[in-house]
């Protein structure tokens, strides 16, 4: 009668189910996947993919909306600054990802890539590394767009 007295198999833990988005769950899919990131010194969860600084932030009243802003590497040069206004106006009316801006500096035109997604009801591993995935990927690809069109190297 050695069936009985044995015990059910304990369930599989389950690890991809919706639950609220955070930080410390961020870092663990960043671990899982060898990226290299950090916390910075204003509490944002930072990496650099490509020479360009990505920055993992969360906002909204329950902290739901995860929003990813990258900042190129490259910078354009003033004077082309009404050209790179009809790339960036051209890259938003053809993508959906990422939100393409760019800010004056002294040193020049700042490219900046943004992706916003709002967790309200939460996310499972998988979609927030998708949503990670995604944002990395055509971000580099806006700002491999702008290096193309405007021949700006990899200096910052």
């Amino acid at each position: 009668m050695g069936w009985f007295s044995k015990r059910a198999p304990e369930p599989e833990p389950v690890f991809d189910e919706v639950r609220p988005i955070s930080q410390e769950r961020l870092g663990l899919l960043f671990d899982s996947q060898e990226w290299v990131w950090e916390i910075d010194s204003e509490g944002d969860l930072g990496g650099n993919w490509g020479g360009n600084a990505f920055f993992f932030r969360f906002s909204g009243k329950q902290h739901e909306v995860l929003n990813i802003v990258a900042f190129s590497a490259r910078v354009v040069a003033p004077e082309h600054e009404a050209d790179l206004l009809i790339h960036v106006e051209d890259w938003n009316r053809d993508h959906l990802w990422p939100k393409a801006y760019f800010r004056r500096g002294d040193e020049g035109l700042r490219v900046m890539g943004e992706v916003n997604v709002d967790y309200e009801f939460g996310a499972t591993d998988a979609q927030l590394l998708q949503q990670c995935h995604c944002a990395l990927s055509t971000t580099l690809q806006f700002f491999d767009s702008v290096a193309e069109r405007f021949g700006v190297g990899e200096q910052g």
